[in-house]
């Protein structure tokens, strides 16, 4: 038993580092990914009154499609996500 104890403090000097390099790791790529999300956002949110008032006119319709599926996808992302990690 001993030498397993000894083993493991051993390699738990090793794996101490590890853990907290993919710790900061998942941290460093959610606050990228949050930081893009928002500034896609607020592109998006900018643009709005351009994305509504396509609507006005026939030919000028799908261009307000691809804005409304842009502005839904970003919004729905975090529920999907959420549920994700809840299941």
């Amino acid at each position: 038993m001993r030498t397993h104890i000894t083993a493991a403090g051993q390699t738990g000097g090793v794996l101490f580092p590890v853990c907290v390099s993919i710790i900061l790791f998942l941290m460093a790529g959610t606050a990228c990914s949050a930081i893009v999300r928002f500034a896609i956002v607020l592109v998006l949110t900018a643009g709005a009154p351009i994305g509504s008032a396509c609507h006005a006119l026939p030919q000028t319709d799908p261009v307000a499609g691809p804005w409304w599926r842009a502005f839904g996808g970003v919004l729905v992302v975090p529920i999907r996500q959420g549920f994700v990690l809840w299941f």
